[in-house]
């Protein structure tokens, strides 16, 4: 628990840790879903549900404040009011048209909680936008969130109680955070960080403001989506069991094989995949649906076997999951013992700095960090730039929350995924009730136009699907309607 209670006059509830300092401020890394909602919200009602999950949640109240040193706390004093906007509903891909607007406009921590909500309103039914920074969140906190909020929004006069924001080091195993790969992976971090603040860099505003500038102009965000119904997730799952693997296995490795069909196999790095997983699960008490960004992830080594069948692969799959997942040998945790400038430093500067100084507006901190070609960022960002996995596959499952909230029914959920460059699969599955979504995002690279890129990804797409048995599922629309 945080031990320090004051940081410029301002009451600190918590400190940032190094996991959630490596999200900060991250172009793309907007953790967001959108959620249909049957039936008629009042905007009025709407606006008082959202004042009371704050209530709930207090990493939505709060703001970002900083030490000498450059270290991160939270604090709810002070804190402006959340970014929150009712909108006329025009047509059913609105939603998507508005995150992709929204996804890159910078946060104002200092001022602000990193989280804003758009109700798009139609008579019959809405669309509810929920984007957060990964700081604060992760996939399954956004799902507590918008629970939360439709609670809120049905029993207005429902008593609450607040819900403190643990870190993971709160509520991990000791073995994890304890092991022989953190243990070294911590020796490192402490030791290059001594070697960076021999010259530190300490970044503000202006320089994210720059980075955000430079990303958005070397990239844009596409995303494509399916939808399968009730019917279709009925033959799905009795394929699934009969072949004993889960469906979200099944339907990442269809996307990979897919893929490799059209693109040729993965090599090195590129044969990884990410998997996100929730660590609250692993909690060794009870802590709670707390928001808070708790999120875990293993590297699974997967190379489609083109003369096996899906299913074989997937089983294969499903094996390495199952036992990575046992183990909960998480990565990343050796982030905690990182200098947070210098992950700032990994995480947000060092690929525009070196790939594109010219093309990176100039600030005295970035021209700072450009001077010095020998900086350890440069190092760490050159040794690992093309270590990135190919795929990442986040999958939500089935949500265990509710789907009517007095005279709403929330009829669908949309994990919208996360840009990642560096990654050519990244991908969401989520499923409520009877629908289930699959979502995928990606650029469009140099050299090509967007269209070719949709119609790369479209086709990876119908291959995929009808590797699933779903011949005819395909639609060049990438909208989920």
């Amino acid at each position: 628990m945080n031990k320090i209670k004051y940081i410029n006059g301002n009451k600190v509830l918590r400190r940032m840790n190094m996991l959630e300092r490596v999200f900060y401020m991250v172009p793309g890394y907007k953790v967001s879903i959108s959620a249909r909602l049957e039936g008629d919200v009042d905007e009025e009602r709407f606006r008082k549900s959202i004042l009371k999950i704050q209530d709930i949640h207090p990493l939505l109240r709060s703001r970002v404040v900083f030490d000498d040193n450059g270290n991160a706390f939270f604090t709810t004093e002070n804190v402006q009011p959340i970014d929150v906007s009712v909108v006329d509903m025009t047509t059913d891909e609105q939603w998507y048209e508005l995150f992709v607007k929204n996804i890159s406009v910078l946060y104002e921590p200092e001022n602000k909680p990193m989280i804003s909500f758009v109700l798009i309103k139609g008579s019959k039914y809405s669309d509810l936008l929920i984007m957060a920074s990964h700081s604060i969140t992760d996939g399954m906190a956004v799902v507590f969130i918008l629970r939360d909020l439709l609670e809120a929004y049905a029993e207005p006069g429902a008593k609450v109680e607040s819900l403190f924001p643990y870190e993971v080091m709160d509520f991990v195993p000791a073995r994890v955070l304890h092991s022989f790969k953190n243990t070294i992976g911590g020796w490192y971090a402490r030791m290059i960080s001594r070697k960076w603040n021999k010259q530190p860099v300490f970044f503000n505003h202006e320089d994210y403001r720059a980075a955000n500038k430079w990303f958005w102009k070397n990239n844009d965000y596409q995303a494509i989506f399916f939808e399968l119904d009730k019917d279709d997730i009925k033959l799905l799952s009795q394929r699934c069991h009969n072949e004993q693997v889960s469906m979200g296995n099944a339907i990442a490795t269809a996307f990979i094989a897919s893929y490799q069909e059209i693109n040729g196999q993965f090599h090195g790095s590129q044969k990884m995949v990410s998997i996100p997983f929730d660590l609250r699960r692993h909690s060794e008490r009870n802590i709670g649906d707390i928001v808070s960004m708790c999120s875990g992830s293993i590297d699974i080594s997967m190379r489609y076997d083109p003369h096996k069948s899906i299913w074989e692969n997937a089983r294969s799959f499903q094996e390495k999951v199952v036992n990575k997942t046992r183990k909960l040998n998480t990565g990343f945790m050796e982030l905690l013992h990182y200098d947070p400038n210098l992950l700032d430093a990994l995480s947000t500067f060092a690929m525009p700095a070196i790939t594109d100084p010219e093309g990176l507006d100039t600030t005295p901190n970035l021209q700072k960090l450009i001077a010095n070609k020998d900086n350890v960022a440069f190092k760490i960002f050159n040794k690992y730039k093309d270590k990135a996995p190919g795929t990442v596959s986040s999958n939500l499952g089935r949500l265990d929350i509710p789907q009517d909230y007095g005279n709403i029914h929330l009829n669908r959920v949309v994990l919208i995924p996360l840009l990642k460059s560096s990654s050519p699969l990244f991908q969401t599955i989520s499923t409520i009730g009877n629908k289930l979504v699959f979502a995928m995002s990606f650029s469009t690279p140099n050299g090509i136009t967007q269209a070719s890129k949709m119609k790369e990804m479209t086709d990876i797409r119908s291959k995929a699907l009808s590797l699933l048995g779903f011949r005819n599922k395909d639609s060049e629309e990438r909208y989920v309607r």
